[in-house]
């Protein structure tokens, strides 16, 4: 697994073009000139906001939870498509994920949404492939959440990839916590490792 920000300034230089109320404006405009609305009842947005999302070509697609009467991203997540051969599997993966605090009515109306994004909207329409820990700012504390969210639910597999050697390991509630403590390290040679998150048809072979 990819490891959290091990230096402060590199998670605020990654998303500071957000942060900052110009370029915030920029990408507001951005999205509302090109995004199209999500359509996800289960969602619950914010009085005055509206969920857009806009692709990226083949590479993947953004969301954005935006306010049009303060003209402001609230939520940012960047989607990356990914396509693995050797796990015949077609997948989405959170490759970077924002929430508004530039002030604490914006803090106000974000908080639980980026779960409510993942579980109501992600999980339930792709599979998705966790791996992204360092390119949000909830970091490690977000995804083992997550994760810990995909092994409850019983339609799903969940499972560590090795993408080096090829192997699979099923993570179950009994084996989460051993996996939790293995994943998110410095250790270089965990970069090869993934979670994914997937539709029963993927199966989990040894």
């Amino acid at each position: 697994m990819h490891r959290v920000f091990s230096n402060p300034k590199d998670r605020e230089h990654s998303f500071a073009f957000l942060a900052n109320s110009i370029r915030n404006r920029r990408e507001y405009e951005r999205a509302s000139s090109n995004g199209k609305p999500v359509k996800c009842e289960a969602v619950s947005l914010p009085l005055g906001c509206k969920l857009v999302r806009y692709d990226d070509s083949s590479a993947g697609f953004t969301l954005a939870l935006i306010n049009d009467l303060e003209k402001v991203v609230l939520y940012y997540c960047s989607v990356a498509h990914i396509v693995d051969k050797s796990l015949k599997i077609d997948a989405v993966c959170q490759s970077r994920v924002w929430r508004n605090r530039m002030k604490p009515a914006y803090k106000r109306l974000t908080e639980g949404f980026v779960e409510q994004i993942f579980k109501l909207y992600l999980i339930e329409n792709y599979n998705v492939i966790i791996s992204d820990a360092y390119n949000t700012c909830g970091g490690l504390f977000m995804w083992q959440d997550q994760l810990g969210y995909a092994v409850q639910r019983q339609d799903r597999n969940v499972f560590l990839y090795d993408q080096l050697n090829d192997q699979k390991q099923s993570i179950t509630f009994k084996t989460l916590d051993a996996f939790l403590d293995e994943l998110w390290c410095d250790d270089e040679e965990k970069l090869r490792y993934q979670v994914i998150v997937a539709k029963r048809q993927v199966q989990v072979t040894p």
